[in-house]
């Protein structure tokens, strides 16, 4: 099935038009039509990505689930990846440039080839947040799945000149590699877990 466009795609070009030229917040808009644009763009890629690949019949992949964790409460994971013995939470990130991976605060730095700095939320956060409520939310159902989780740099044109050490961040080329090396048994399919 196909990944949906996500609905800011529509919206944010229809406000931008009705704003006057000179409005404060249309350059605020324009950026997150970019961010927005840009990660859709690489959510793509990845899907194009994956389909090229020989993934194994055990294996199921499923694109931007949304669950919720209370109600009125949802989380939304890019990609999961319902392996035999463990599921896999991908994160996609369409970032280009030099990037730093920063602790104390955690945060990334992207640096541009202009040398501007510009400082973002940091996926590895976010990919633990994901892989928390998705802990909670196979626990409510009795549930035990192991989970893995990666940060996956979907542009080539990104370079990480610094990370954490074992910061779970992988480039796109190396999807293959982590999915032929992940661990074999019989505990989850996605029939268990469609079915929860």
């Amino acid at each position: 099935m196909p990944r949906k466009e996500p609905p800011l795609l529509r919206a944010i070009p229809r406000l931008i038009a009705r704003l006057p030229k000179d409005s404060p917040h249309l350059k605020k808009l324009e950026k997150q039509l970019y961010r927005v644009s840009a990660g859709y763009a690489g959510e793509l890629e990845i899907d194009q990505y994956l389909a090229t690949l020989d993934i194994p019949t055990s294996m199921t992949v499923l694109k931007d689930i949304q669950l919720s964790h209370s109600p009125g409460m949802t989380f939304q994971i890019d990609t999961l990846i319902l392996a035999e013995k463990f599921i896999l939470i991908i994160d996609v990130k369409n970032i280009t440039d030099k990037l730093r991976f920063k602790t104390n605060p955690n945060q990334l730095e992207q640096e541009k080839q202009t040398g501007e700095i510009i400082r973002m939320d940091c996926p590895l956060e976010q990919l633990h947040t994901h892989i928390h409520n998705l802990q909670n939310w196979l626990a409510r159902r009795e549930l035990q799945v192991d989970i893995i989780g990666r940060v996956l740099l979907s542009n080539p044109n990104s370079h990480v000149i610094e990370e954490a050490p074992n910061a779970p961040i992988l480039y796109k080329k190396g999807l293959p590699v982590l999915l032929r090396n992940l661990p074999k048994s019989n505990q989850c399919t996605a029939q268990n877990l469609l079915n929860a």
